[in-house]
C-alpha cells in the first residue's frame, strides 16, 4: 500500500491514524474500503499540493485554531474536503510568504515548553507581557485621536460653518463638547468600517485611493448627522459644503482633515508595527536582515500578535490570533 501510493511507512500510519480519529474509530484497524481508499489516496497527494512533506502538510494544518482543517482534509464529503483542501493552500501561502519552517512556526505559535527550553523559563510569557505594556503606549484610543486630530478638526468645522448665521444674525460657532462629539463620532465610524480594531490597533498597512473614498464619506456622513443633532441653521450644512472643506479638489494645498486622518492612522500603524518587531527580534536575538523579512511578512503583524496575546491569556477580548480576509 505504502508503495502504490508513493508513502514511506510513517506517512501512510499518520493518514491511516487520522481517517480512524475523524470516524471515531481509533481503536479499530482501518478499513479497506472504496471510500477510505479515496481519503487514503487524497491524503498522499498532499506533497504534490504543498510542497510539503506529509507530516508538515498536517502541522500547517493545524496553523488555523478556528477550524480543525485536518479533519476537513479527511471528511468523506467530498465538498468538506474541498473545503479543507482550500484551507490548507490558504495556510500553506501564508506560511511560504515568512522567514520560518514549519516546525519554527509550530515553536513561534504554540509550544511554550519547547519555547522555554531554548530561551529560558517564562521567556515567552515575560516577553508577551512586556510587548503588551508597550504596545499600550501606541494604540489609537478614542482620546488619542481626538487629541491628534482636534486642532485640524476645530479648523475645519470653523470653516464649514464660518459662512452661515444663526436667526439672530451671529456667525454659527461650535463648542468644544461639539468637536469632541464629532471626533468620537469619526472615530467610531472608523473602528465600524475596521480602519480600527477593538483592542485600538491600525489594521491597515496604507490606506489606498479605494478606502481613502470610504474615509471621505464617514467623515462627512458624521459631520451632517452631528449638524442634523445640532438642529436650527446647522442643519442646512449640505454634504457639498462638507466635502468641499474636508478634502478640497486641487489645485487646493496645504493638509485637510482627510488628509490628517489618513496621517494619524498610518502613522499610528507603523508605530505600533515597530514595536512588535523590536521586541519580536529581541526575543529570538533575531538579526537585523531577519526583522526586516518579519516588517515584510504582512500577515504576522501586530493585529496577529494581539490574537496570539488573546490565545494565551495575556490580553482580555477573546479572539483567535489566525486569520485570513
Amino acid at each position: 500500500m505504502a508503495a502504490a501510493l508513493h508513502l514511506n511507512q510513517d506517512d501512510l500510519l499518520t493518514i491511516a491514524s487520522l481517517i480512524l480519529e475523524v470516524q471515531n474509530n481509533s481503536n479499530n484497524p482501518l478499513k479497506l474500503s472504496l471510500q477510505n481508499l479515496s481519503i487514503l489516496y487524497r491524503l498522499s497527494q498532499l506533497p504534490n499540493l504543498t510542497g510539503l512533506s506529509v507530516r508538515e502538510s498536517l502541522e500547517t494544518a493545524n496553523f488555523n485554531s478556528s477550524i480543525n482543517v485536518k479533519q476537513q482534509l479527511a471528511a468523506s464529503s467530498g465538498k468538506t474536503a474541498y473545503s479543507g483542501i482550500n484551507n490548507l493552500d490558504h495556510l500553506v501561502q501564508w506560511l511560504k510568504r515568512s522567514p520560518f519552517a514549519v516546525y519554527e512556526m509550530q515553536f513561534i505559535l504554540y509550544d511554550p515548553s519547547i519555547q522555554n527550553k531554548v530561551l529560558g523559563d517564562d521567556a515567552v510569557a515575560n516577553f508577551l507581557q512586556g510587548l503588551r505594556l508597550a504596545i499600550e503606549k501606541t494604540l489609537l484610543t478614542q482620546t488619542v485621536f481626538f487629541n491628534t486630530l482636534k486642532t485640524q478638526l476645530e479648523q475645519a468645522l470653523t470653516t464649514i460653518v464660518g459662512g452661515h448665521v444663526n436667526k439672530n444674525g451671529q456667525p454659527l460657532s461650535l463648542s468644544f463638547s461639539d468637536i469632541r462629539q464629532l471626533s468620537h463620532g469619526i472615530y467610531s465610524g472608523l473602528k465600524s468600517n475596521r480602519y480600527i480594531g477593538a483592542d485600538a490597533t491600525v489594521h491597515l498597512i496604507t490606506i489606498n485611493a479605494n478606502n481613502l473614498q470610504t474615509c471621505k464619506t464617514l467623515v462627512t456622513t458624521t459631520i451632517i448627522n452631528e449638524f442634523t443633532t445640532l438642529g436650527g441653521e446647522f442643519a442646512k450644512i449640505t454634504a457639498g459644503e462638507v466635502d468641499a472643506i474636508i478634502s478640497p479638489a486641487p489645485p487646493a494645498k496645504g493638509p485637510n482633515l482627510i488628509d490628517t486622518i489618513v496621517t494619524i492612522i498610518n502613522n499610528a500603524y507603523h508605530l505600533q508595527q515597530k514595536t512588535f518587531i523590536e521586541h519580536l527580534a529581541s526575543l529570538f536575538s533575531l538579526s537585523s536582515g531577519i526583522a526586516a523579512v518579519l516588517k515584510e511578512w504582512g500577515d504576522l503583524t501586530l493585529e496577529g500578535l494581539m490574537h496570539l496575546l488573546d490565545k494565551l491569556g495575556v490580553s482580555p477580548s477573546g479572539t483567535n490570533w489566525i486569520k485570513f480576509e
